[in-house]
C-alpha cells in the first residue's frame, strides 16, 4: 500500500497526470502526517528524558553552577524548544490533511480542470514543504541529544551501578570511627590535668592542643555523617543511580578517604601530644 502511494506521489510530483483517486490522496497526506507525528513523539520524549535528567541533577548539587551543569541546562532546553517545534510542523501537516479530507468529500477522484483541484495542488505543494522543514528539522534536533551525550561522557556523567557502595561506605565508616575511638581514650587519660591546679605548664598545653585535635576529629565525623546521608538522598537502588559533579556520589570514596585520612592524622597526632603524660594514678 505504502509503494502505490509512493508510486502515485512520483507521479504527482511530475506532473504527469490529470487526477488522483481521493483514498490515495488521503493515504499520501496520512503517511506523511504519520511520519511528522512519530518524530515529534520520538524528540519529545528524548527531551523530556533529558529534562528529568538535568533536573535531578540541578537538585541535588550545592553549586548549581558547576561545570558542565549551565550547559546542559542550555541544551536540555534547546532539546525541547526544537521537539515542540516539531510537534508543531507535525500538527500544520494535520491542518493541511483535514482540508484534504474535506475537500476529498463525496468524491472518488480529484480531477484537472474540475472544482478543486487547484486547491488541491495548494495542499500537495503545502504538505511536501511542510514535510521538508519536518525533515530538516529533525536532521537538526538529533545533534542536540549527540552534543548532550558528548559532553556527559567527557565529565563522567550518567548513571552508574551503586550496588555495593553502601556496604563499602559502611567498611570505611567504622574504620573511622575506631580512629575517633582511639583519639578520645588517648586524651581521656591525661583530660584531668585540664582541671587541676599545679600541673606542668608544657604537658597542659599539650593536653589542651590534644583537645583541639579531638574537636576537630569530631568535626569530621559529623562530615562524614552528612556525607553518608547526603549519598542516601541522591542515590536510588539498583543499577541507574545519576552522578554529576557537585554531588557526594560523584567522587563518594575519595572524599571519604580523604575525611579517614584527616581522622587518622588526628588520632596519632593526640598519642604523640599524651603518650609521655602520665595518667592520674601514676603521677
Amino acid at each position: 500500500m505504502r509503494l502505490i502511494a509512493t508510486i502515485t506521489l512520483c507521479a504527482l510530483i511530475v506532473g504527469c497526470v490529470h487526477s488522483v483517486p481521493v483514498v490515495e490522496a488521503r493515504e499520501q497526506f496520512a503517511h506523511v502526517h504519520q511520519e511528522a507525528k512519530q518524530r515529534a513523539s520520538s524528540a519529545l520524549k528524548e527531551a523530556k528524558r533529558t529534562e528529568r535528567l538535568v533536573r535531578r541533577m540541578t537538585d541535588l548539587v550545592d553549586n548549581r553552577q558547576v561545570e558542565p551543569l549551565p550547559e546542559l541546562r542550555r541544551l536540555a532546553s534547546a532539546m525541547s524548544a526544537a521537539a515542540q517545534s516539531l510537534r508543531a510542523r507535525a500538527r500544520a501537516i494535520q491542518k493541511v490533511r483535514t482540508r484534504l479530507s474535506k475537500l476529498g468529500r463525496g468524491r472518488v477522484e480529484l480531477r484537472a480542470n474540475e472544482p478543486g483541484w487547484k486547491l488541491y495542488q495548494t495542499l500537495r505543494q503545502d504538505v511536501r514543504r511542510l514535510e521538508a522543514d519536518s525533515l530538516r528539522a529533525h536532521a537538526s534536533f538529533k545533534e542536540q541529544p549527540k552534543a548532550f551525550k558528548r559532553l556527559c561522557d567527557q565529565y563522567e556523567i550518567g548513571p552508574v551501578d551503586t550496588t555495593g557502595y553502601g556496604d563499602r561506605m559502611g567498611a570505611k565508616i567504622k574504620e573511622m570511627d575506631e580512629w575517633l575511638r582511639q583519639g578520645t581514650a588517648y586524651l581521656e587519660r591525661v583530660e584531668y590535668m585540664m582541671s587541676e591546679e599545679g600541673v606542668d605548664p608544657e604537658a597542659l598545653r599539650a593536653v589542651q592542643a590534644a583537645s583541639v585535635q579531638l574537636q576537630a576529629m569530631t568535626d569530621t565525623r559529623a562530615e562524614v555523617r552528612r556525607t553518608a546521608l547526603r549519598f542516601r538522598l541522591e542515590t536510588k537502588a539498583g543499577a541507574d543511580a545519576v552522578i554529576a559533579p557537585g554531588m557526594v556520589t560523584y567522587n563518594l570514596f575519595d572524599r571519604l578517604d580523604s575525611l579517614a585520612a584527616d581522622l587518622k592524622a588526628s588520632a596519632k597526632r593526640i598519642l604523640t601530644l599524651t603518650k609521655k603524660i602520665p595518667t592520674k594514678g601514676m603521677q
